[in-house]
Formats: C-alpha cells, structure tokens, sequence
C-alpha cells in the first residue's frame, strides 16, 4: 500500500472505531459502586450504591451526560441527585467528571471522578474503573461499574 493510501486510511479507520464507540455509549446505563470514605485513620466497608449514567448523542456527535443516585436534600429527605457530566474518550476508556448538580439545588454535592475501561462482551457492553471524590467533607473513593440498559 503507497503512503498517500495509508495516510487517507488511517484516519478513516480511527473515525470507524470511534465511531463505534459512540452509538455503544447512547442510552442509560445501571450501575453500582463500593466505596471507601477516610476519616482520619477510619476506614469504613465498601457498600455498593446503585447510580444510573444517561448519555445523549448530540447532533454534533458530542454527548450530553448525566448522573443520577439516591442523596438526602437539605431537609435530610430521600431525593435523587442529578448532575451534569463531561467526558474525555479513547478507543477504550472514558473519564467522566460530574461537574454541577442539576437537582435538587439544596444540597452539598460530592462530586465523582471517573476513570472507566469499555469492555464489551458479545452483545453486552460495560464499563468499569475507579472514582474518587475530594471535596470538603467528601473526600472517598472506590470502584464502580455499570452495564447498558437494553
């Protein structure tokens, strides 16, 4: 194969991969995630805690991401924490990084950092890694994963 043919391939190639990747994100995700909060030298015991991750494709072919887990508001009632999510992509992992809360608006966050792997497996396709929270009062970190909802 001449350069000129490689150079035009690659590209091609590499947009094919990704593009892949994209339509394999759409959707909602389930998903839990054990953690560990550090108190001093207090270390408590991982609990898993069910968090959902929707993301939207953009006609740009962007994402709009959001996350969503059961919190206390204010007032220390249930609610559902929504946030609002960037994410940086590779062929096979995602940081995600939770950037605002999006409701209820009474609340401290803690918000999560995520680094994932994409595993797919046959017609399944999940993503696993670790998280981490360091801000005031929140500081924890754990391991997490989600599968896609069909």
């Amino acid at each position: 194969m001449n350069n000129i043919l490689k150079k035009i391939l690659f590209p091609f190639f590499i947009m094919l991969s990704f593009s892949g990747i994209s339509q394999s994100l759409e959707g909602i995700w389930h998903g839990e995630y054990t953690y560990t909060h550090l108190d001093g030298k207090k270390i408590s015991s991982p609990t898993e805690v069910p968090i959902n991750l929707k993301f939207i494709l953009n006609e740009d072919s962007s994402y709009t991401i959001y996350s969503a887990i059961k919190g206390s508001n204010a007032k220390g009632l249930d609610t559902t924490v929504i946030t609002l999510v960037s994410g940086q992509f590779s062929k096979d992992s995602i940081y995600l990084e939770e950037l605002e809360v999006i409701a209820p608006k009474d609340i401290s966050p803690c918000l999560q950092k995520m680094a994932l792997r994409i595993n797919r497996k046959e017609n399944n396709t999940e993503l696993k890694g670790t998280w981490k929270s360091e801000a005031i009062n929140c500081f924890s970190s754990g391991y997490i994963w989600f599968k896609k909802l069909k």
